[in-house]
């Protein structure tokens, strides 16, 4: 597995593991920082557990660097929390709908030149 399918799928996967268990300290005052302190011992323990370098990976350097893991434990905690929240407010149902088609108010013109037989079809 290439350096960025890792991180991308430990991202995927820390992120799941936390919305999983996140039930159990959400209804708490502090449950958002405890989500974010689950999220940084996770992000950081994997990056450094593992080696990843998203600098690396991407080719900016030349070897691991402890600023390149640093940041890869960054883009864990955040990128990872942006796309949940992505995630969750697509799944809120109380969002206001953008764009709602009723079958029923559709109109279709006829094409040029069917006049004729969409005439023939319709009881006038």
């Amino acid at each position: 597995m290439s350096s960025i399918t890792t991180i991308l799928f430990f991202s995927m996967m820390i992120w799941y593991i936390i919305d999983r268990v996140k039930p159990i300290w959400a209804d708490l005052s502090w449950g958002k920082y405890m989500t974010m302190a689950v999220a940084a011992a996770a992000g950081l323990g994997v990056t450094f557990g593992l080696g990843l370098d998203l600098a690396f990976a991407l080719g900016a350097t030349s070897e691991l660097t402890i600023v390149g893991q640093v940041l890869t434990g960054l883009a864990f905690i955040a990128g990872s929390s942006g796309i949940a929240e992505l995630i969750g407010a697509a799944q809120d149902s109380s969002l206001p709908t953008i764009i709602s088609i009723d079958p029923d108010v559709i109109e279709v013109d006829p094409m040029e030149g069917e006049e004729e037989s969409y005439l023939e079809d319709q009881d006038v």
